[in-house]
């Protein structure tokens, strides 16, 4: 029976996260034809800053409610966001559904990750986060063009609110998850969780890992930041690109397709390996040479290949860097969390913030680029920034996380 309960634990898990990414990037494609090109980037990054903010209290919750409870709240969150989002085609109300569907799918995705680390431990704990995080960014690839698909149907046969249409049966997998939770058995944990100290001021315990554990946790946050930053902006940049091309909804989320694919793979691959700190060292150390390797060759080839390629390519690049670095990060958080007597929410929320804050800068970014220069530039910036990271990876990371595996 407890083997059974575990292996609902990480069902639930990936669900959740298959959940989020529907949900958070099936709105993409259509944003497009909602609100003008520069309103695209504005509610993108405040989706994003709205789930940062969201990162402290709901590891804060995790950590004194579990990560069942907290999930429980954030799925019916973001019911209400989508609900909204649903009637309120305009600006404002689009913006203030991105507010709650940010804050919600955020505090959702953190306490996911919580729910498995409640359950495993090393070396089992980094390959369930991996295979968590591969099987639910199949969201990502399923979402966009789903959503986009039906929009486009509902404008075809002329149907009011096609806004609406799309996004009534994402509105039913959340229904679904909610329903699923309440089998979920609470945490028996191999080790107790760790809860933080009452005492401590709310600033600290929300930033208890950085403060901690220093330059190390602070290089992690600039390696997610980087790398999720860089694919927002392309996937920003690239839809409303495509969207003044001409392309229809539906073939601009499947432009995301080949991304998604690429994470779930590299998600996976890199939870797999990560079990162990010197693998973890290696990944965290070479992905950002990698990545900015490679992206100086795509922008080598502009000329050569059609603009939508080009944009297929370079989000599907960033997007398997992020997978590279998710897992591993989140682990590697947890250990440094746990060699200083921290709670797994508060690792959660340390790598969480740094994803939501690359996520929440990346559309403003690309729409500032893009409004002065080209998809070149925004390529050669990202390439830049990705190659300052990895040299101070380099010079904060090397050895140094060996010194957290448990002995």
């Amino acid at each position: 029976m407890a083997a059974a309960n575990s292996s609902r634990v990480v069902s639930i898990g990936r669900l959740v996260i298959f959940g989020v990414c529907y949900v958070e990037n099936g709105y993409v494609p259509i944003a497009p034809f909602l609100v003008s090109k520069a309103e695209v980037g504005l509610l993108l990054s405040a989706q994003a800053f709205a789930g940062c903010a969201a990162l402290i209290p709901a590891g804060l919750a995790i950590d004194r409610l579990g990560a069942k409870a907290v999930l429980q709240w954030a799925v019916q969150v973001a019911m209400l966001g989508l609900l909204v989002a649903s009637w309120a085609p305009s600006f404002p109300g689009q913006f203030f559904a991105r507010l709650i569907l940010g804050a919600s799918l955020s505090a959702n995705f953190n306490a996911s990750m919580a729910l498995i680390m409640e359950h495993y431990q090393e070396p089992l704990r980094s390959s369930l986060l991996g295979s968590a995080i591969s099987v639910g960014l199949l969201g990502n690839m399923v979402g966009p063009p789903s959503v986009g698909f039906v929009f486009d149907l509902a404008k075809k046969h002329s149907l009011p609110l096609p806004y609406f249409w799309a996004l009534v049966h994402p509105m039913l997998l959340l229904v679904v998850i909610l329903w699923l939770l309440r089998g979920v058995p609470e945490a028996t944990l191999s080790e107790p969780l760790v809860k933080a100290k009452q005492e401590q001021p709310l600033v600290q315990k929300a930033f208890a890992v950085y403060l901690s554990a220093g330059a190390p946790a602070v290089v992690l946050a600039l390696e997610l930041v980087s790398s999720f930053g860089s694919s927002s902006a392309f996937l920003t940049a690239g839809a409303t690109e495509m969207h003044r091309m001409g392309f229809a909804s539906t073939h601009i989320g499947l432009a995301a397709v080949p991304a998604s694919m690429a994470q779930s793979v590299t998600s996976w691959w890199a939870g797999w390996i990560a079990g162990e700190v010197k693998h973890r060292e290696k990944v965290l150390l070479g992905t950002p040479f990698a990545y900015a390797t490679l992206l100086l060759l795509i922008a080598l080839g502009f000329g050569m290949l059609p603009p939508a390629g080009i944009m297929v390519l370079t989000l599907a690049l960033s997007s398997a860097a992020n997978g590279m670095l998710d897992a591993p990060s989140i682990s590697m958080m947890a250990d440094l969390a746990r060699a200083r007597n921290l709670g797994y929410g508060q690792a959660v929320t340390a790598s969480e913030m740094a994803v939501a804050l690359g996520l929440a800068l990346g559309p403003s970014v690309a729409t500032v680029v893009m409004h002065r220069g080209s998809y070149g530039c925004l390529s050669l910036l990202s390439a830049s920034v990705a190659l300052l990271v990895g040299l101070a990876a380099t010079a904060n990371l090397r050895h140094v996380l060996r010194l957290e595996e448990p002995t």
